[in-house]
């Protein structure tokens, strides 16, 4: 038995299609809260849960599922972790304006897909994702390994909250700005998740980006930017994720497009989370995270 668990109107479909996938029980929340509080599951026993270590199905890390995440990697349980899609992401969860689709992506036991899946994927996934690979490999620049801005973008509170980074997010910042200042003397500039400046904008000039795992780090790479992030993030494998400004790594075209195969496979339309193309892919390609 696996269980999914709503939080808001505008996400509760996408949980709720995915638990049926399985044939499990979802439990629809019973009242709204703000984003760090927590909402209310009726009928659900976690004592129950615990002891019988079921699956679970979330949606983001806020109104309380970070707090059944945490208990699952404590007592270790396996858990399906959902949210916006690592290419056309649904804005506010409408579809996408380039494939008009609603997308998101799913992992296994983690937050964000960070190895490639490339050896397990088969033909099906291949003609699945052709068509938006077809759109991306466009947007592939070539790395210039100049400029001379450091573009820092920090996590967000509520990943700050979710990894329990004592330092919070001012600290962290801090502390990786020190680093890079003992390293270069190059600009740096701070990029919120709420900035409103646009990000190719930020791109200009940039010799790097430094994340701990903001997918802006995605675009980046596709604009020719080398990036620096947490072993955690999606672009673990096309980055460096030792904070050494002067040794950026810079990925091939060829590790570049596995990168982004290996991502696209791992997100997911509607339509293949309600039919169960999401569910029989994710066991097939990443089996290797299931405990």
């Amino acid at each position: 038995m696996i269980y999914g668990f709503g939080t808001r109107i505008a996400t509760n479909g996408i949980v709720e299609n995915f638990t049926k996938s399985f044939e499990g029980i979802y439990y629809n929340n019973r009242r709204t809260v703000d984003k760090f509080e927590t909402t209310f599951w009726p009928n659900f026993n976690i004592k129950k849960w615990i002891e019988e270590k079921n699956p679970i199905i979330v949606l983001g890390i806020l109104r309380g599922t970070e707090k059944l995440l945490w208990l699952a990697k404590e007592h270790k349980i396996n858990y399906y972790y959902i949210d916006h899609a690592y290419f056309f992401r649904a804005e506010k969860h409408k579809p996408n304006e380039i494939t008009n689709e609603q997308s998101y992506r799913i992992c296994v036991n983690s937050e964000n897909l960070n190895f490639n899946v490339n050896k397990l994927m088969n033909e099906d996934d291949i003609l699945r994702i052709q068509n938006n690979k077809s759109i991306i490999i466009k947007k592939i620049s070539q790395f210039k390994g100049t400029g001379n801005k450091i573009l820092i973008c920090p996590p967000s509170e509520a990943l700050i909250r979710y990894y329990k980074i004592e330092e919070g997010v001012q600290g962290w910042l801090d502390r990786t700005i020190n680093i890079i200042k003992q390293q270069t003397d190059k600009q740096i500039v701070i990029r919120y998740k709420d900035t409103n400046t646009p990000i190719l904008k930020d791109f200009e000039d940039a010799y790097c980006i430094v994340t701990f795992q903001s997918t802006i780090a995605i675009e980046a790479i596709l604009n020719g930017i080398p990036s620096f992030c947490d072993i955690s993030s999606s672009c673990a494998s096309v980055s460096n994720t030792d904070l050494n400004i002067s040794k950026p790594f810079i990925p091939t075209r060829d590790q570049i497009i596995l990168w982004i195969d290996s991502l696209l496979a791992n997100q997911f339309t509607m339509k293949e989370i309600m039919s169960g193309v999401a569910r029989k892919s994710i066991g097939r390609l990443q089996k290797e995270k299931y405990i």
